[in-house]
């Protein structure tokens, strides 16, 4: 590799983070909250409650109170942004932001908050793509790790989610940082200057890291250390040493974890019960197949990888596995993540893990796609034509996904078929061969529609909070149960097909109703209408 002789990448890399930074920050505007965001917000006020009640009432049943599943996911970033966003400072920072554009116009504090929350994930976005370009330097020069964060902000599933997903994004960047970080302490020794507790200190910090943003994250970084110890010339110091780290950063997860201090067994049973058991009983529409998450099938991720990763990626893998066959050699990077992905989907065709909501969950995969298709660059010796395939791949990657807006997360591929992905139909959800907005992340535009039309009542179906926070105040909210009084009324609901279920209620109210179009949010893919969420005119049938 060609040694770092200039810095113009690391003006570049700010740049870019910058820009991206500001289109997230339009998004976020444009866009509403979503399903799983108000979760974040009562687990967060919940954990720093049960903090400070220890202290001073470490008996209070109410710390052994385990009633909301989203307690137990970790809140290293998601408790600092809830701290840092409901501060006077950052509140009335944003506000003078806001007011600077009159065409802004925010309703409510919670509508200020939202955008606030959002804005400062993408912070940390930013932030953790520093480090990563810092630590990819270890194994390329500077261009290909400013490439690997550019190819990283364009893909619409990475992009997208970082809008709003509080969950997963961090996760996967906490995943990515961590595994980096191992892999240079065994693969590139001689390139690190601390010293070697020093670089146990560091692992036992990035790995706590990552379990205090997912507990599930150690079976993942596990497969790291299990794939190096087969690498290792020292196996028995290797064991002891990763031994020493994992129980160490088990120590930190429990310190950093004020649920379980009171009972750390029954708060980490329950930990477990949740990340890796949970029973969500509904399906998700997959290609035109509604999939339950607790009847798994084998194909599930890699059909939802098929469709959603851009084609760039699809032939870098394909690439790259000839490239290795042909030259008999490759990076301990690339090596590793043709290894992780192949290994984390065999796995997941064996055992048929609960999955659900497409690839979210497995968003932590797509960073190491992003390897092979940098290490498939750097295998193009005339400077020239790297050049013109870099700019080539950089035109698709916009190109594909230019209309979408704030809603890049419903991306699909070039191998989907456009025209079937959503259509309307008087079912509760859409149809068509796939779910679109099931955050409900289109829910604010659809609000101010359904202000514009005038009307004084309306039933919303889940996520409700996507709906009601950006309605005027005058509108009332209709309950379920006062819809067998109602002649006709209207509707709010996103566009997720689920087969025995709906948003809704009727189904499991056994509610019969005739409904007809009214008005829809639409994103645009390619030049092709995708609907993301409706408004409906009812009445009982």
């Amino acid at each position: 590799m060609i040694k770092n002789k200039f810095k113009i990448q690391d003006f570049t890399l700010l740049i870019v983070l910058l820009a991206f930074l500001k289109y997230q920050y339009e998004s976020i505007i444009i866009g509403g909250t979503v399903w799983d965001d108000e979760g974040f917000i009562t687990a967060s006020k919940r954990i720093i409650e049960k903090a400070l009640l220890y202290f001073n009432d470490p008996s209070n049943p109410f710390l052994s109170e385990f009633d909301f599943n989203l307690e137990f996911y970790g809140y290293l970033v998601a408790i600092p942004i809830y701290l840092i966003s409901n501060s006077e400072f950052t509140i009335s920072f944003f506000q003078n932001l806001i007011e600077m554009n009159p065409n802004i116009n925010v309703k409510n504090f919670d509508e200020l908050t939202n955008i606030i929350r959002f804005n400062l994930l993408n912070v940390y976005v930013i932030s953790g793509l520093f480090l990563i370009y810092k630590l990819f330097n270890y194994f390329y020069e500077k261009t290909y790790s400013l490439l690997i964060v550019i190819f990283l902000l364009l893909i619409p599933s990475f992009s997208g989610h970082a809008l709003f997903n509080i969950k997963d994004i961090p996760f996967a960047i906490q995943l990515f940082i961590a595994t980096l970080y191992l892999l240079i302490v065994e693969t590139k020794q001689s390139q690190i200057n601390y010293s070697p507790n020093k670089q146990k200190f560091v692992k036992i910090l990035l790995i706590s890291f990552l379990l205090l943003v997912r507990f599930n994250g150690i079976v993942f970084i596990g497969l790291c250390s299990t794939y190096l110890l087969f690498l290792s010339k020292e196996k028995v110091k290797y064991l002891f040493d990763n031994a020493f780290v994992y129980v160490a950063s088990l120590i930190i997860f429990f310190v950093g974890s004020p649920s379980s201090w009171q009972k750390p067994l029954l708060y980490f049973r329950e930990t477990i019960k949740t990340q890796f058991f949970l029973d969500w009983p509904q399906a998700t529409l997959t290609n035109g197949k509604y999939i339950y998450a607790t009847e798994m099938e084998s194909d599930y991720l890699v059909t939802w990888f098929f469709y959603k990763l851009p084609i760039v990626f699809h032939f870098g893998l394909i690439i790259s596995l000839f490239l290795i066959i042909k030259y008999k050699k490759a990076s301990p990077l690339v090596t590793y993540s043709l290894f992780y992905i192949f290994t984390i989907n065999l796995v997941f065709i064996i055992f048929k893990p609960v999955s659900y909501d497409g690839l979210r969950q497995y968003i932590f995969l797509i960073p190491f796609f992003c390897i092979v298709l940098v290490d498939c660059i750097d295998y193009i010796k005339n400077k020239q034509i790297k050049v013109f395939t870099v700019s080539i791949f950089i035109f698709y990657l916009i190109f594909t996904q230019s209309n979408l807006g704030p809603y890049r997360y419903t991306y699909f591929n070039e191998f989907v078929q456009e025209n079937k992905i959503s259509s309307y139909c008087n079912e509760v959800g859409g149809c068509g061969d796939w779910a679109t907005d099931y955050w409900g992340y289109s829910g604010k535009q659809l609000a101010n529609k359904f202000n514009n039309l005038k009307v004084n009542e309306v039933l919303l179906c889940e996520p409700i909070r996507v709906f009601e926070t950006y309605l005027h105040e005058e509108i009332k909210t209709l309950d379920l149960n006062e819809i067998p009084k109602q002649k006709e009324f209207y509707l709010m609901n996103i566009h997720r097909p689920m087969l025995s279920y709906d948003t809704c209620g009727f189904i499991d109210n056994s509610i019969n109703y005739d409904c007809v179009f009214v008005d829809a949010v639409t994103t645009e893919l390619r030049f092709n209408q995708i609907n993301l969420s409706y408004i409906q005119k009812c009445e009982l049938s």
